[in-house]
């Protein structure tokens, strides 16, 4: 196996990178309980139409105690805040924590993300995972393992072709048989009552979110990695649909090695016409001129 690889030009490194990833059965009910470090360490390998599903623990302090003291300047007697992208939810629980350190007020998050779980199918030795839409995901033989429709490194040459080869089977991809459901959500975040997780596409506007909350969280999920400008108009249009007057809406993204991540955020205020840039962070948003020249449509003019 290895002399084929590297006659492909391949060092067995990449082979081991490119090929050996975490075994999402793990995730499965009767694997047993993980904590959220192996939940995180598994759910962190997957990459989803382009997005990749990484968190963990303690990961946005300064966001967190930002956003709280936001809050806690207007008071109310209840607080909703939708947390945008949340993947498995480690991070809204840490939010959700920091809330009730400052706001002695009921606090409920809507933790939303386009993907909450993956099927499985399994035909012999074989097994694929994908979206309830139907999107290929990861397939697994053992301890190897490939993304699915492809790698997500473009220099991956064997990853892709691979991934090719087997998206082009469809005969034998029909004949995989359901093998369970798996959550990509963690238990705790289920448990707690005051998370509520929904499904949601940060680029599709949803009418029974309108004005509903007080504070809109975007961590590492609006940034130019992800989307073109038309995108991120359209989803910045969306968070500023669904924020109260005056709510508080948070764009941040994590930059530098996971173990020395540094937090680069912006805080708005919610305006009539469009957004009012808070304070920056960090080294500021990198979408902070597309919110500040964001002009909310004028509904009394089209009435």
């Amino acid at each position: 196996m290895i002399k084929w690889v590297c006659a492909l030009g391949v060092p067995p490194p990449s082979v081991c990178r490119y090929l050996c990833h975490a075994n999402l059965d793990r995730l499965a009910p009767e694997a047993g309980s993980l904590s959220r470090e192996d939940f995180n360490a598994i759910t962190q390998d997957i990459w989803i139409d382009g997005v990749w599903r990484y968190s963990r623990r303690g990961r946005l302090p300064q966001t967190e105690r930002r956003l709280a003291d936001r809050l806690f300047e207007r008071p109310r007697g209840s607080y909703a805040v939708l947390d945008l992208g949340a993947s498995d939810g480690t991070t809204t629980l840490d939010l959700l924590d920091a809330l009730r350190a400052v706001i002695k007020a009921p606090v409920t998050v809507r933790v939303t993300d386009r993907f909450f779980s993956l099927e499985r199918f399994r035909r012999g030795p074989l097994v694929e995972y994908r979206t309830t839409q139907g999107l290929p995901v990861m397939v697994r033989w053992g301890k190897l393992a490939m993304r699915l429709p492809r790698s997500e490194h473009r220099w991956d040459v064997l990853g892709h072709l691979l991934a090719r080869l087997w998206l082009a089977n469809t005969a034998w991809r029909r004949g995989m048989k359901p093998a369970g459901t798996l959550s990509l959500v963690h238990p705790d975040v289920l448990a707690e009552p005051d998370l509520v997780p929904q499904v949601l596409d940060c680029l599709l506007r949803d009418e029974s979110l309108v004005g509903t909350f007080d504070a809109l969280r975007a961590a590492n999920i609006l940034n130019t990695g992800y989307f073109n400008r038309e995108e991120l108009r359209a989803a910045i249009a969306c968070c500023h649909a669904y924020l109260h007057e005056g709510g508080v809406f948070v764009v941040v993204r994590c930059e530098g090695r996971r173990s020395e991540e540094l937090e680069c955020g912006t805080i708005w205020r919610k305006t009539p016409e469009g957004f009012e840039r808070v304070e920056d962070y960090g080294r500021g948003s990198e979408i902070a001129a597309v919110v500040d020249d964001f002009h909310a449509p004028d509904l009394s003019r089209k009435a």
